[in-house]
């Protein structure tokens, strides 16, 4: 409630809306963080204001070209986004737009509605990490681990090479943390986390199908949920891994909407 006059009533998702005022603002903003720091370690092609934040890695596969709609737009701002990023990235392919909150039919601007994943969250506290037999779990520090991340990526998706993405200098990144997954010394799992700010974004979760059934990606999971333990976890999940995340304690609280767009 206001007392009256010409205040704007505080919606969650204004530029100066402090830290710390919901989970998926704080992860919103993670994420933004995550996206532009990394595409401007790696000389990707970035656009980022109070609407959108994103970078474009010149990959073939559009997941590795992805960012994040910051506040809730009308069609007006929509268009203002799209013609924003298309004119920024044209000719380097298709990419991808997160939104935390419903948006408008953009099908008629050439846009693909990809879905409405699941946004999940997890409070902040202890856990009981599973520990398969022959799993190894090494944080990512060298050029050749970080080619053995993209490659075991890759493949586990499957999917193809993420453009500049995985360049050594993500490596150098703050609030960036890479792990490998190692089963009985052969590469099968990867996992990173993006914690600069009051959450730890979960991301790049991924299991090779020859792995699967031993609790090898919940543990590879737990590295980001709990990188930094004293603050909540929050994650874009899919509907086929749900189960997996509510074992661990996620809750899904709504749905993002995802956009493919062509250049």
């Amino acid at each position: 409630m206001t007392d009256g006059g010409d205040v704007t009533p505080e919606d969650g998702w204004q530029p100066a809306t402090p830290p710390g005022d919901t989970v998926l603002r704080d992860y919103v903003h993670s994420a933004s963080h995550y996206f532009t720091m990394i595409g401007r370690a790696v000389g990707a092609s970035v656009v980022e204001d109070d609407d959108v934040a994103i970078a474009h890695h010149g990959a073939s596969f559009p997941f590795a070209n992805m960012g994040v709609v910051r506040r809730p737009l009308d069609r007006a701002g929509w268009t203002r986004v799209l013609d924003r990023t298309r004119t920024a990235f044209a000719g380097r392919g298709p990419y991808v737009l997160a939104a935390p909150f419903p948006t408008p039919d953009l099908r008629d601007t050439g846009a693909v509605l990809v879905g409405h994943p699941p946004f999940m969250v997890r409070p902040a506290g202890g856990a009981d990490v599973p520990e398969p037999a022959g799993l190894e779990l090494i944080p990512v520090r060298t050029v050749e681990q970080l080619a053995t991340f993209e490659s075991t990526l890759v493949a586990a998706y499957p999917a193809e090479p993420g453009g500049s993405l995985f360049s050594p200098p993500i490596l150098g990144v703050d609030g960036v943390t890479l792990w490998l997954a190692h089963l009985d010394g052969s590469p099968v799992g990867t996992a990173l986390a993006h914690h600069a700010g009051r959450v730890n974004g979960v991301e790049i979760i991924s299991c090779l199908p020859t792995a699967r059934g031993r609790r090898i990606g919940e543990a590879v999971t737990w590295l980001p949920t709990l990188c930094r333990p004293e603050l909540p976890a929050a994650l874009i999940a899919s509907d086929l891994g749900r189960p997996v995340y509510e074992r661990m304690g996620y809750v899904a609280l709504l749905r993002f909407t995802l956009w493919l767009v062509a250049t």
